[in-house]
């Protein structure tokens, strides 16, 4: 590898987000992957991944990596609405060299009509063996459904660079504040350790047309360390199936479960509310849950499920049918019959990623 234009950053930081290693047989796709990594880390505002296609070298080809250094600090500002949130103001501040050591900082505010957070996150630069470390500080509020939370937090994450076969490891603090209305309020607490697995086989990370993506996070919290010790299990799949050059059928699903003697004691962003624009479309945000008082908190467990068609008009936007089901419950048994949405709508899918208006009953 022959890195040239680094001025700030060490070449280090851009030779250990290589996909490959000296001795492999060559891969077109290999090289774009490296490039979109070396893209999508901010640092960089123009980046050239190419092979030297030389017969002489064809043994040992070189790869030329061509690097214009972005400017390490930016300032994002942004207004919105959303008919989960309502309104939204936000505010980003990041450094993509920390102390000169090519550690991104990132620190984010924003502002909604039911909900409002803040939070600032530290990541390093991955390292040699292909995993990058994180930490972030958290606060968030919020008001739905009768509910009232306020919650503070603090992660470290262990995250694997390849972005097809993704490991995750974690660990949390949370400090949480809880008011379901007509009921008592109560401060909880937890430390989570979790592991959490993403496997990608789709054709295109942001606007995918064909294969699916899987997740599983397994974690538990401690009695010692807890208000009350749990364990939790999340798995998810979405699946996007082309037929001929103009339909697309998207499938999903999700499960999920908290295993606890008694839901009293748990941080409710650890349990489970649904209902809303990305989840069952048709029901109001996180409107889909237990009874308790006046408001819906979170059950032990969710299922979740979907279908979309999708008629393409052209290679940018399309109209999409769908149906979607799922509830939050306090029984399995309760999960026998599922609320569920159907709709239509508009999908348009430009280079940064898809977009779409829905509406659903």
């Amino acid at each position: 590898m022959r890195v040239v234009g680094l001025s700030r950053y060490p070449e280090a930081l851009v030779r250990n987000l290589a996909p490959f290693v000296p001795g492999e047989p060559y891969d077109a796709d290999r090289l774009l992957l490296y490039q979109r990594r070396l893209a999508a880390t901010g640092q960089f505002s123009a980046v050239q991944v190419e092979i030297d296609d030389e017969p002489a070298t064809a043994a040992a080809a070189p790869v030329r990596v061509s690097l214009l250094e972005a400017s390490s600090r930016r300032i994002e500002l942004g207004l919105g609405y959303s008919t989960d949130t309502l309104y939204r103001a936000q505010a980003t501040w990041i450094d993509n060299d920390f102390g000169g050591r090519g550690w991104r900082w990132r620190s984010d505010a924003r502002v909604e009509g039911r909900a409002a957070r803040a939070s600032s996150t530290m990541t390093l630069p991955a390292r040699e063996d292909g995993w990058q470390d994180a930490g972030q500080l958290r606060y968030t509020q919020s008001d739905i459904a009768g509910l009232q939370q306020r919650e503070g937090s603090i992660t470290f994450t262990r995250t694997a660079v390849d972005e097809r076969r993704q490991p995750q490891w974690s660990l949390s603090g949370h400090l949480q504040q809880q008011q379901p209305e007509g009921a008592l309020s109560d401060t909880v607490h937890a430390v989570f350790a979790a592991w959490r697995y993403t496997r990608r086989t789709t054709d295109d990370l942001l606007s995918p047309n064909r294969g699916s993506i899987f997740s599983v996070q397994l974690g538990a919290a401690p009695p010692a360390l807890s208000t009350q010790p749990f364990v939790r299990a999340v798995a998810q799949l979405a699946t996007w199936v082309p037929f001929g050059r103009d339909y697309t059928l998207v499938l999903r699903a999700e499960g999920g479960a908290v295993g606890t003697r008694e839901t009293e004691g748990i941080p409710q962003s650890f349990l489970f509310r649904t209902g809303g624009d990305t989840t069952v479309r048709g029901y109001a945000f996180e409107s889909l849950g237990v009874q308790r008082g006046a408001a819906v908190v979170g059950g032990r467990y969710q299922a979740l499920l979907g279908a979309e068609a999708i008629r393409w008009v052209d290679e940018r936007w399309g109209v999409a049918t769908f149906v979607d089901a799922g509830n939050a419950v306090e029984q399995v048994a309760d999960l026998a019959r599922l609320p569920w949405g159907a709709g239509f709508g508009v999908r348009v899918r430009p280079a940064q990623g898809p977009v779409g208006a829905r509406l659903a009953r």
